[in-house]
């Protein structure tokens, strides 16, 4: 607190191991052309803008790839965008050979908000499936719908956090 940050809500990390589908077959960012990526990346600063004013995680996606440190999930459909994960795996990577961590994850809210979180999912456990990882994701628990919906997927509570904002405000945890 000396520095201003103040404990707010519990951030639930959890684990599940997908079973490989070939129907969650993910849509990864890695594997579109120079002028799509460029296109779905401004599509989700305008997601994540919508979230928090100055949430962008353009930087990160872009890394994430330039590293060769994971891939980022997309979920979309007839050319919108509705929600992406920034999945970590491999060597070298935030998640290691074995889990594929997803760092941040966010779907369109709205009257599909769960179908478009659903599918996100899908194409998470996807992509882990397909590097033989187990998917480990965070929740805050201010996010109470997120926390019911990977719980009623079968993902356990593996460990606690506790977000910090600064100021001890509502930020993008809400």
């Amino acid at each position: 607190q000396k520095f201003g940050y103040w404990p707010q809500h519990l951030t639930a990390v959890m684990m599940r191991t997908p079973e490989p589908n070939p129907a969650r077959m993910p849509e990864l960012l890695s594997e579109l052309k120079k002028a799509e990526r460029e296109e779905v990346i401004a599509a989700a600063a305008k997601l994540t803008h919508r979230i928090s004013k100055g949430l962008d995680l353009t930087d990160e996606m872009r890394s994430v790839l330039a590293q060769r440190t994971g891939d980022v999930v997309l979920e979309r459909r007839r050319g919108v965008l509705n929600g992406f994960a920034i999945c970590m795996t491999g060597a070298g990577s935030e998640g290691g050979e074995k889990i594929c961590y997803i760092k941040f994850g966010a779907a369109r809210d709205g009257k599909a908000a769960e179908t478009h979180f659903g599918r996100l999912l899908d194409g998470c456990e996807g992509y882990s499936a397909l590097k033989g990882a187990t998917v480990e994701a965070g929740t805050n628990l201010s996010r109470g719908e997120a926390f019911r919906h990977l719980r009623s997927r079968g993902y356990r509570v593996t460990t606690q956090g506790v977000a910090m904002q600064r100021p001890n405000l509502e930020g993008f945890n809400r």
